[in-house]
């Protein structure tokens, strides 16, 4: 663990700091500090010496590029927008960084901030929290790992999920819908179809305000095949994803990470034949067709975890082809079932699993490899492997 200096600390004279080190240690160790609360000073004056670098910078950047254009004989009044140009929009941008670091610091948003190692080393640290520790320290610790950890995904709301009892979801149960003739479950068409469609809709889809009827009446890789070039067209390409086997997605909460690996996983099972096998810790399930569901509740996502990660281990090459593994929650479920489980997990996927043709779907929190949960024996290897796509859209209020 790296020694951890608080920022007033390094204000004082030399031969003060070695005094102040030891007793800020001795109050963290008795509960009576918040490690959150010294890593978020360090977190605030890291990013507001951030800020004066980039405002020097963007300054001094624009500086040069006005000297550049008035050398050149652009003109005076041209040198002068580009140079302020230049700088405003780094001020502007560098700004707007450190508000949204002490929005987010308020907020008890810190992990984001922090490096690999000092997110390793916070967490140490309220893991150690004695039983005595003052109330308000292990209330703000808890609220720290919460927001990392628990998924406010923009999940559907109540009257868009199907409503599944978590007593009808024990890890070796099977949620399969056998549809005879291809349509939905009547309980299912209510749900999706009940909504109104959006002005701007792609007209290769919908016509007066539903579904066409032409669009329903093509096969079913025809229609995934046209909602790929339509999402293509409106900005959104992931049919460049399509057939990757190893994607994760982490962004701010309420981003979409598991809106977008769902839809991009449904159009994967068509077109490439595959199953999906849903694994969470929550009792939300999208209304999708799942070969196989587990969850419901914590007890029961992490016994889905435990079986998946030792059936992920026990396969064999081209034994996989047709299965798509959908950890949702990861983050929270690994960190919820200890470190073994998330060695165990990222060793199955990082030695040998590309052979085997299957395809693993991972919806994790944090900007970190440490924050999303990987360990640190495999975050490079991760980084190299894993096809990570980020929703970074504003956290809603």
């Amino acid at each position: 663990m790296a020694k951890l200096i608080h920022p007033s600390i390094e204000l004082l004279p030399m031969e003060e700091r070695e005094v102040a080190i030891a007793a800020m240690a001795q109050d963290l160790r008795k509960g009576t500090l918040s490690p959150t609360d010294v890593y978020a000073d360090v977190v605030q004056e890291r990013e507001r010496a951030s800020f004066f670098n980039r405002l020097m910078g963007g300054t001094l950047g624009g500086a040069a590029l006005g000297a550049f254009c008035l050398a050149s004989g652009y003109g005076a009044m041209l040198a002068l927008l580009l140079g302020a140009g230049i700088a405003g929009g780094n001020g502007w941008a560098a700004l707007k960084r450190l508000q949204g670091c002490f929005d987010d610091i308020e907020d008890d948003y810190i992990g984001d901030w922090l490096t690999d190692q000092e997110w390793d080393d916070l967490e140490s640290m309220i893991e150690s929290l004695p039983d005595s520790a003052d109330p308000e320290v292990t209330a703000k610790a808890k609220r720290v790992l919460d927001r990392l950890y628990e998924d406010s995904e923009d999940e559907p709301d109540e009257d868009e999920v199907l409503d599944v009892e978590s007593e009808t979801l024990p890890p070796d149960d099977i949620l399969d819908f056998e549809l005879e003739d291809e349509s939905l479950p009547s309980e299912l068409s209510e749900v999706i179809f009940e909504h109104d469609i959006p002005e701007g809709a792609p007209s290769a889809i919908f016509q007066d305000g539903e579904i066409s009827v032409e669009f329903l009446a093509l096969p079913a890789k025809d229609r995934a095949e046209l909602v790929l070039k339509e999402l293509k067209k409106a900005g959104c390409d992931i049919e460049q994803f399509v057939g990757d086997q190893l994607i994760g997605a982490t962004g701010n909460q309420r981003s979409g990470k598991t809106s977008i690996l769902m839809c991009l996983s449904i159009l994967e099972s068509v077109l490439l034949d595959k199953d999906i096998v849903y694994l969470s810790c929550d009792d939300d399930i999208y209304p999708v067709r799942f070969a196989k569901v587990y969850g419901g509740n914590e007890e029961k996502g992490m016994a889905g975890y435990r079986k998946a990660i030792g059936d992920i281990q026990a396969l064999r090459k081209d034994s996989a082809h047709d299965r798509i593994w959908f950890f949702d929650e990861c983050t929270k479920t690994l960190r919820l079932m200890g470190k073994d489980a998330g060695n165990d997990l990222w060793n199955a996927l990082l030695t040998g699993f590309l052979k085997t043709g299957g395809s693993v779907r991972m919806v994790m929190h944090g900007k970190t490899a440490t924050a999303m949960g990987i360990p640190s024996g495999y975050s490079e290897q991760a980084k190299s492997e894993v096809l990570m796509l980020g929703a970074l859209w504003a956290r809603q209020a």
